[in-house]
Protein backbone atom coordinates (compact mmCIF):
# COMPACT_ATOMS: atom_id res chain seq x y z
CA UNK A 1 0.00 0.00 0.00
CA UNK A 2 1.55 3.18 -1.10
CA UNK A 3 1.57 5.86 1.76
CA UNK A 4 3.53 8.39 0.00
CA UNK A 5 1.26 11.32 0.59
CA UNK A 6 -0.16 12.54 3.63
CA UNK A 7 -3.86 11.94 2.31
CA UNK A 8 -3.01 8.32 2.33
CA UNK A 9 -1.40 7.95 5.36
CA UNK A 10 -4.54 9.83 7.10
CA UNK A 11 -7.19 7.76 5.16
CA UNK A 12 -5.37 5.16 6.54
CA UNK A 13 -5.41 6.04 10.02
CA UNK A 14 -8.89 7.33 10.05
CA UNK A 15 -9.90 3.77 9.00
CA UNK A 16 -7.38 2.01 12.33
CA UNK A 17 -9.40 4.22 14.09
CA UNK A 18 -12.94 3.43 12.83
CA UNK A 19 -11.54 -0.24 12.91
CA UNK A 20 -11.21 -0.10 16.64
CA UNK A 21 -14.34 1.68 17.74
CA UNK A 22 -15.81 -1.27 16.02
CA UNK A 23 -14.36 -3.49 17.59
CA UNK A 24 -14.55 -1.94 21.03
CA UNK A 25 -18.46 -0.94 20.32
CA UNK A 26 -18.98 -5.41 19.42
CA UNK A 27 -17.93 -6.17 23.05
CA UNK A 28 -20.32 -3.48 24.91
CA UNK A 29 -17.38 -0.86 25.44
CA UNK A 30 -18.45 2.69 24.58
CA UNK A 31 -15.23 4.91 23.46
CA UNK A 32 -15.27 8.77 22.62
CA UNK A 33 -13.41 10.12 20.57
CA UNK A 34 -10.75 12.60 21.64
CA UNK A 35 -7.40 14.46 20.47
CA UNK A 36 -6.26 17.40 19.53
CA UNK A 37 -9.29 17.79 17.59
CA UNK A 38 -11.87 17.04 20.79
CA UNK A 39 -12.03 18.05 24.04
CA UNK A 40 -9.98 16.27 26.10
CA UNK A 41 -11.98 13.97 28.55
CA UNK A 42 -12.78 15.52 31.80
CA UNK A 43 -10.94 12.72 34.39
CA UNK A 44 -7.86 13.32 31.93
CA UNK A 45 -8.33 17.11 32.88
CA UNK A 46 -8.68 16.96 36.36
CA UNK A 47 -5.08 15.22 36.14
CA UNK A 48 -3.14 17.23 34.02
CA UNK A 49 -4.92 20.87 34.57
CA UNK A 50 -2.43 21.86 37.68
CA UNK A 51 0.69 21.25 35.00
CA UNK A 52 2.07 23.84 33.00
CA UNK A 53 5.18 23.10 31.39
CA UNK A 54 6.21 22.73 27.61
CA UNK A 55 6.25 19.07 27.30
CA UNK A 56 2.85 19.12 28.94
CA UNK A 57 1.23 21.54 26.67
CA UNK A 58 3.18 19.61 23.39
CA UNK A 59 1.70 16.30 24.37
CA UNK A 60 -1.79 17.84 23.63
CA UNK A 61 -0.48 18.06 19.83
CA UNK A 62 0.05 14.06 19.71
CA UNK A 63 -2.75 13.51 22.58
CA UNK A 64 -4.69 9.66 22.20
CA UNK A 65 -7.60 9.13 19.46
CA UNK A 66 -10.42 7.16 22.30
CA UNK A 67 -11.07 7.38 25.45
CA UNK A 68 -12.66 4.30 26.89
CA UNK A 69 -12.76 5.17 30.30
CA UNK A 70 -10.71 3.06 31.86
CA UNK A 71 -7.86 3.62 29.48
CA UNK A 72 -6.80 6.13 26.28
CA UNK A 73 -5.80 4.14 22.87
CA UNK A 74 -3.02 5.89 20.91
CA UNK A 75 -4.55 3.82 17.46
CA UNK A 76 -2.27 3.81 14.91
CA UNK A 77 -1.81 2.11 11.18
CA UNK A 78 0.60 0.16 9.87
CA UNK A 79 0.23 0.32 6.32
CA UNK A 80 3.53 -1.30 4.92
CA UNK A 81 3.28 -4.31 7.45
CA UNK A 82 3.22 -6.78 5.10
CA UNK A 83 2.09 -6.80 1.43
CA UNK A 84 -0.35 -9.22 -0.48
CA UNK A 85 0.87 -12.26 -2.55
CA UNK A 86 -1.25 -12.48 -5.67
CA UNK A 87 0.78 -15.84 -6.05
CA UNK A 88 -0.11 -17.24 -2.79
CA UNK A 89 -3.47 -15.15 -2.24
CA UNK A 90 -2.27 -14.29 1.13
CA UNK A 91 -0.36 -11.08 3.14
CA UNK A 92 2.58 -12.47 3.96
CA UNK A 93 4.47 -10.29 6.88
CA UNK A 94 7.18 -8.44 5.67
CA UNK A 95 8.91 -6.83 8.70
CA UNK A 96 9.51 -7.19 12.18
CA UNK A 97 8.44 -3.73 13.27
CA UNK A 98 5.90 -1.16 12.98
CA UNK A 99 6.41 2.59 13.81
CA UNK A 100 5.18 5.00 16.04
CA UNK A 101 5.97 8.88 16.21
CA UNK A 102 8.45 10.07 18.83
CA UNK A 103 6.48 12.79 19.91
CA UNK A 104 3.37 10.45 19.92
CA UNK A 105 5.17 7.73 22.16
CA UNK A 106 6.86 10.59 23.84
CA UNK A 107 3.81 12.14 24.62
CA UNK A 108 1.92 8.58 25.76
CA UNK A 109 4.78 7.85 28.24
CA UNK A 110 4.29 11.32 29.68
CA UNK A 111 0.31 10.48 29.80
CA UNK A 112 1.43 7.33 31.50
CA UNK A 113 4.03 8.52 34.44
CA UNK A 114 0.54 10.96 35.76
CA UNK A 115 -1.27 6.84 36.33
CA UNK A 116 -3.49 7.22 32.97
CA UNK A 117 -3.16 3.87 30.89
CA UNK A 118 -2.45 4.30 27.17
CA UNK A 119 -3.11 1.38 24.96
CA UNK A 120 -1.35 1.89 21.39
CA UNK A 121 -3.36 -0.60 18.60
CA UNK A 122 -1.64 -0.75 15.08
CA UNK A 123 -4.41 -1.54 12.13
CA UNK A 124 -1.92 -3.93 10.07
CA UNK A 125 -2.35 -3.68 5.85
CA UNK A 126 -4.52 -6.30 5.84
CA UNK A 127 -7.13 -4.07 7.22
CA UNK A 128 -8.21 -6.51 9.56
CA UNK A 129 -5.41 -7.73 11.82
CA UNK A 130 -5.50 -5.04 15.17
CA UNK A 131 -2.13 -5.59 17.40
CA UNK A 132 -1.87 -3.98 20.33
CA UNK A 133 0.45 -3.63 23.59
CA UNK A 134 0.09 -0.56 26.79
CA UNK A 135 2.59 2.13 26.20
CA UNK A 136 5.02 1.58 28.65
CA UNK A 137 5.60 -2.10 27.34
CA UNK A 138 6.43 -1.15 23.56
CA UNK A 139 10.12 -2.37 22.42
CA UNK A 140 11.12 0.44 20.58
CA UNK A 141 14.62 1.25 18.39
CA UNK A 142 14.82 4.75 17.16
CA UNK A 143 15.36 5.66 14.02
CA UNK A 144 18.42 5.17 11.60
CA UNK A 145 18.49 8.55 10.06
CA UNK A 146 18.27 12.31 10.42
CA UNK A 147 14.15 13.87 10.25
CA UNK A 148 15.13 15.79 7.25
CA UNK A 149 16.50 12.57 5.45
CA UNK A 150 13.09 10.38 6.28
CA UNK A 151 10.24 9.56 4.00
CA UNK A 152 6.90 10.93 4.04
CA UNK A 153 6.26 13.88 6.53
CA UNK A 154 9.80 13.79 7.99
CA UNK A 155 8.17 13.01 11.01
CA UNK A 156 10.99 11.26 13.20
CA UNK A 157 9.44 7.69 14.63
CA UNK A 158 10.40 4.49 16.24
CA UNK A 159 10.11 0.93 15.21
CA UNK A 160 8.50 -1.20 17.57
CA UNK A 161 9.04 -4.89 17.50
CA UNK A 162 5.54 -6.80 16.66
CA UNK A 163 6.80 -9.81 18.67
CA UNK A 164 5.35 -8.17 21.77
CA UNK A 165 2.15 -7.21 20.32
CA UNK A 166 -0.94 -9.39 20.96
CA UNK A 167 -4.50 -9.00 19.14
CA UNK A 168 -6.54 -6.58 20.78
CA UNK A 169 -9.12 -8.52 21.55
CA UNK A 170 -6.22 -9.41 24.63
CA UNK A 171 -7.02 -6.18 26.34
CA UNK A 172 -11.01 -5.87 25.93
CA UNK A 173 -11.09 -7.20 30.04
CA UNK A 174 -9.41 -4.52 31.00
CA UNK A 175 -10.90 -1.93 28.46
CA UNK A 176 -14.36 -3.11 30.36
CA UNK A 177 -13.23 -3.08 33.98
CA UNK A 178 -9.90 -1.61 34.67
CA UNK A 179 -7.87 -3.64 36.61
Amino acid sequence: MSTSTFPIRNDFGLLAVQKVKAILLWHGIIPTDIGQEMWMPQWVHEILRYVYNVPEIDMLRHFPDLDVGTALLQVKGAPNESEYSEEEKVWICKYETVTIEIASYESSLRLHSYGIHILVPWLYSNKETIMAEWIENLECIPPNCEREEANGSHTPFYKVFKRNLKPLKTFIPYLKNGK
